[in-house]
């Protein structure tokens, strides 16, 4: 799988599309306990807006949309720094684990690929879990939060 090269005019969508490519690519089913197959239904940008009360609907996976923020480097690039947040909504608590541990290696592992598009220092540095009611559905929540920098060349350079 290749990864997209990250430019500054489309900064944030190619960030975003790295993640997601390798999520996809990775991250597609996991196997509970009664040698049953779970496999996600879909991915979105944030909580869907359409009707998600049927356990068929679900698991999911949200991709947030990266935080950033830029500060100078040297005279000729900045540094920008951001995160990227990563849900999943399961209605079995051990599926939410295993996606959630499957998210993890997908993104660690992808480290040397992203690196050769600009990010370092990708690295784990937030993750969550909770759980909510929707309907009649009992969701378990998993979140993983990414930390990294990428170097971007200012205009004029």
């Amino acid at each position: 799988m290749a990864v997209t090269s990250v430019n500054k005019i489309s900064l944030v969508s190619d960030i975003w599309k790295n993640f997601r490519d390798r999520i996809i690519d990775q991250v597609t089913s996991v196997d509970i306990t009664g040698s049953q197959t779970i496999t996600i239904k879909n991915t979105f940008t944030s909580f869907p807006d359409f009707e998600t009360e049927s356990k068929d609907n679900y698991p999911i996976i949200i991709i947030e949309s990266p935080s950033i923020s830029s500060d100078m480097f040297t005279n000729g690039k900045n540094m920008v720094s951001g995160e990227i947040s990563i849900e999943i909504y399961a209605t079995q608590a051990e599926a939410a684990e295993k996606f959630l541990s499957k998210i993890s290696n997908a993104i660690e592992t992808y480290v040397p690929s992203l690196g050769q598009v600009g990010f370092r220092n990708v690295y784990i540095s937030d993750s969550d879990s909770d759980s909510a009611e929707r309907g009649q559905i009992k969701l378990h929540l998993r979140s993983i939060t990414f930390s990294f920098n990428i170097n971007i060349l200012k205009e004029g350079y």
